[in-house]
């Protein structure tokens, strides 16, 4: 019964692949990029967390963050999920970081004050990811919680029980 534990500490970070805001020192050089839609400079294949490894999660906790399109032409958001070992994660070809899973939902309509938000359900025995764009369609995945050691093999679940 996964409600019988009250919380779980959480083994590996999960998040988002997306584009952050460029900050010289934080992120690596060769990932900046400008954006002439935004008059901004952006770093690519970085990761927004939902949950950090060793946080105490609740059951069904819940996290929601909204993404915006990243051209005024864009027809879809792709969101790749990722999880590692450490709790900071700042780019997604980190070592140990690794793709778990995607999801694609469409953008509908044009210009760049579009979004979708992506919602992490944490606490069961698995990961469930629900991507939702502006006209209310939503594209779901669930992820399981496996813990892969050193040597690559798969045993027990990414969350223990407290």
């Amino acid at each position: 019964n996964p409600k019988a534990v009250a919380a779980r500490v959480a083994r590996r970070t999960y998040g988002i692949g997306t584009r952050h805001p460029f900050k010289e020192g934080v992120h690596k050089s060769d990932r900046r990029i400008y954006n002439e839609e935004r008059k901004a400079y952006y770093a690519s294949n970085c990761i927004s967390v939902f949950v950090k490894a060793k946080d105490s999660i609740g059951c069904d906790h819940k996290v929601t963050r909204s993404f915006d399109v990243i051209k005024s032409d864009q027809t879809e958001l792709t969101f790749p999920i990722f999880s590692c070992l450490h709790r900071e994660p700042i780019h997604s070809d980190e070592d140990g970081v690794r793709k778990e899973g995607q999801l694609k939902v469409s953008a509908p309509g044009s210009g760049i004050d579009r979004s979708a938000t992506v919602t992490m359900l944490f606490g069961r025995t698995q990961i469930t990811v629900v991507a939702t764009n502006q006209a209310g369609e939503k594209v779901e995945t669930k992820l399981q919680f496996l813990a892969v050691d050193k040597a690559g093999q798969v045993s027990g679940s990414g969350l223990l029980a407290v």
